[in-house]
């Protein structure tokens, strides 16, 4: 899938208006051409815990990068979470 966002994204937005294109900008993510080879396992173990857990957390890290984010929700409420999230993919 990774390797494939850009086609995806391009396909879609051929199709979009050029006021939806102003409206939905390219996300900051779209120009990454390098798949970072994590291991599948992290996602794996994240969906099995939301499926499985009496208590499922929020937000679930599912890279190393993402155990980052993960430990700012200590500190952060969500919503400032993930105001810097949305910010920082090109959507804020």
């Amino acid at each position: 899938m990774f390797k494939k966002m850009k086609k995806m994204i391009d396909k879609t937005r051929n199709t979009y208006t050029e006021e939806m294109k102003l409206i939905y900008r390219k996300p900051k993510i779209y120009n990454v051409n390098a798949d970072k080879g994590y291991d599948p396992k992290w996602v794996v173990d994240a969906v099995e815990h939301a499926l499985t857990s009496k208590y499922p957390k929020t937000r679930y890290s599912t890279t190393p990068v993402g155990t980052m984010i993960y430990f700012a929700s200590f500190i952060l409420p969500d919503r400032i979470l993930e105001k810097l999230l949305a910010y920082n993919l090109g959507e804020g």
